[in-house]
């Protein structure tokens, strides 16, 4: 129930100076979606130049249940934002496919580690399971 002026007023700027940088809502959230995006594709991201180790791999969980925490307010009413916006809907789903491919990469890893035991066979669920979790826990 923001609306444009709300915004202009929080950033204590004129509404026309606004509209010089977000013609609308929709701007204001795609920008901050694309942030978003950016952001917790650089958390997904292991490292290249070795295998990740179990220390790395704790880091990356880290890194992304942040970037959930800090861009929180775009999942207070996630449904209805991405069915009001087709593109948005289409990069946010990019970003659960690429947080499912993560987390089954991490589970790989720790279970290389001996940090967890999860049988082959139930990877995939518990990849899926983790991420429906860390997308929807804070609505």
């Amino acid at each position: 129930h923001v609306t444009t002026n709300h915004i202009a007023d929080e950033l204590e700027i004129s509404p026309g100076n606004r509209c010089c940088h977000f013609r609308n809502k929709d701007d204001v959230i795609e920008q901050l979606c694309a942030r978003y995006e950016e952001r917790m594709g650089a958390a997904l991201t292991p490292p290249t130049d070795r295998l990740p180790g179990l220390e790395d791999i704790w880091l990356q969980l880290h890194l992304v249940f942040e970037c959930i925490w800090d861009y929180r307010f775009l999942y207070r009413d996630l449904n209805d934002l991405l069915s009001k916006n087709r593109r948005l809907e289409t990069h946010f789903q990019w970003v659960l496919k690429n947080k499912t491919r993560a987390i089954k990469s991490m589970l790989d890893g720790m279970g290389r580690a001996g940090a967890v035991h999860i049988d082959a066979r139930e990877l995939d669920a518990t990849a899926t399971t983790m991420v429906v979790v860390a997308t929807y826990w804070l609505s």
